[in-house]
């Protein structure tokens, strides 16, 4: 029976297994719903690797199923020997019948102890990959709910992107009026200078005309003072 059980988990795992296989090789491949199964690759990789470790322990299995049939062979052989040691019949040469008999099922019982040994610890080790097919599937689960949250939260990112991509485009709208306003500006204020220095000069200009005018007056006034007084 737990030659059986043992084979049981073992084609358990494998099922499980690929269950799992079958679920992360249904990815699509179109570019858009490339995003959505990032993570999944990664699982892909781990259940391969858990595969290829229940291929393994199946062979393990197959052997170890032929150590409990040695195991079942032990025990007749030690009922058989224990009829011989009993029996009332026994011949001169019955002696060593009886060692090389209880040789043989001494090497026997040593085998099915190895057997039973090998068999507990590949127990354990079909335990332990059942709780990894688990922990896999659980794993693959929060990582369907996650990108679904993802997937909700998506458009509102977008239409928030879009919105900063709108106003972005107004501000380097508006950046570039400034910037031609600016530049008509810097040109206004250029060509302004150009006549205040023009200005500048005609009212030196004249100014140094007004001067000699002055001069001119003060001179003539000067004339006719003295022509007055003679």
């Amino acid at each position: 029976r737990g030659t059986c059980h043992l084979y049981q988990q073992v084609q358990d795992s494998e099922e499980t297994n690929n269950e799992l296989s079958a679920m992360l090789a249904a990815t699509p491949s179109a570019p858009g719903e490339e995003r959505k199964y990032r993570h999944q690759r990664l699982l892909q990789k781990q259940v391969q690797e858990v595969h290829s470790s229940a291929k393994k322990l199946t062979s393990s299995q197959a052997r170890l199923q032929h150590q409990a049939c040695l195991h079942l062979q032990v025990h007749r052989l030690e009922k058989q020997v224990k009829t011989l040691l009993h029996s009332n019949s026994a011949g001169p040469d019955d002696g060593a019948v009886t060692r090389e008999l209880r040789e043989r099922v001494s090497n026997l019982e040593s085998s099915s102890r190895l057997s039973a040994r090998s068999l507990f610890n590949m127990s354990r080790q079909l335990v332990a990959l059942d709780k990894l097919h688990l922990s896999l599937l659980q794993l693959l689960e929060s990582v369907e709910s996650l990108e679904n949250k993802v997937d909700r939260g998506l458009p509102d990112l977008q239409r928030e992107i879009s919105k900063m991509e709108f106003g972005r485009a107004q501000i380097t709208s508006t950046s570039a009026l400034l910037k031609e306003e600016v530049e008509n500006q810097r040109a206004s204020v250029k060509a302004l200078s150009v006549g205040v220095s023009a200005l500048q000069e005609k009212t030196d200009k004249d100014h140094s005309r007004l001067t000699e005018v002055q001069e001119q007056l003060s001179n003539l006034s000067s004339s006719l003072q003295d022509h007055d007084v003679q």
